[in-house]
C-alpha cells in the first residue's frame, strides 16, 4: 500500500469450514487459545449449532455461542469472543454449515496479508446459567463489560451490575426478557468495581466477555 500503513481487522487471521451436521459430532476448529471472531452460514440449517471453549470436546466445556434453530445462508455473526483453550463446534443432525474466522494466540499477521488483529471483545469470559443458578460474580476487579452472548431466552430480564460481589450498585445493562438466542450484544461499559450477573427466576443463560484494568486487559 502506498501509505505503508498497517491494515487492521476484526475478521481474524484464519478460517475453518464446519460442514452441515448429519449426526451428533464434535468438530475441533482450533486446539489452542485465541478468539472466535466471526461466523458465516454457508448452508442453511434446521437445528442449532453450538460453540464451546475447549481444545478437544464439547462435553464439560464452556458454551460460548448457540445459533438460532434455523440459521439462513449468508447470515454473518460477529462474535469476537476470547477462547481460553480452543474452539469446538458441536454438530447435531440438521445443524448449519458455517465458516469460522478466528485467531490463535501467537505472532500477529500469521497469514499472507500480515494484517494486525484488533478486538473489542475483551480478554476473559464468564458463563452464567439460566435462572437463579446464574446469579454470580463474573469479575471481582475493575475493568470493562464488553459483550453479552445470548445462550437461552428466559422470560425475565437479566440485570448486570458494576459490583464485585452482589446485585447492587450501578446497573450497567438490562437484557430484555425472551431475547434472541445467538445475539452477541456490544456493551462496552466501564466497571469501577467488578461485574455481577443477577440471575433470578426465568432469566436468560448468557456468556459475558470482559477485560480487566491491567496491561492489555489481562
Amino acid at each position: 500500500m502506498a501509505d505503508l500503513s498497517m491494515p487492521q481487522t476484526t475478521g481474524g487471521q484464519k478460517t475453518a469450514a464446519v460442514i452441515a451436521g448429519v449426526e451428533a459430532a464434535d468438530v475441533v476448529v482450533t486446539a489452542v487459545p485465541g478468539r472466535v471472531c466471526k461466523l458465516v452460514v454457508t448452508t442453511a440449517g434446521t437445528a442449532t449449532l453450538e460453540l464451546y471453549d475447549h481444545a478437544t470436546a464439547s462435553s464439560g466445556a464452556k458454551l460460548v455461542w448457540k445459533s438460532v434453530a434455523e440459521p439462513a445462508v449468508g447470515t454473518t455473526y460477529v462474535l469476537d469472543i476470547p477462547l481460553q483453550y480452543g474452539l469446538v463446534a458441536k454438530q447435531v443432525n440438521g445443524s448449519a454449515a458455517i465458516t469460522a474466522f478466528y485467531t490463535e494466540d501467537g505472532v500477529s499477521g500469521a497469514v499472507a496479508d500480515k494484517s494486525l488483529a484488533t478486538t473489542s471483545g475483551g480478554q476473559h469470559s464468564s458463563y452464567h446459567a439460566a435462572g437463579a443458578p446464574g446469579a454470580s460474580v463474573a469479575s471481582a476487579v475493575p475493568g470493562r463489560l464488553c459483550k453479552i452472548s445470548v445462550l437461552s431466552a428466559g422470560s425475565a430480564v437479566t440485570n448486570f451490575y458494576d459490583h464485585a460481589t452482589a446485585a447492587s450498585g450501578v446497573k450497567v445493562y438490562t437484557l430484555v426478557g425472551t431475547p434472541t438466542v445467538g445475539d452477541v450484544i456490544e456493551i462496552q461499559a466501564p466497571l469501577t468495581a467488578g461485574l455481577f450477573v443477577a440471575g433470578a427466576t426465568n432469566t436468560s443463560a448468557v456468556l459475558v466477555t470482559y477485560s480487566k484494568d491491567t496491561p492489555l486487559g489481562r
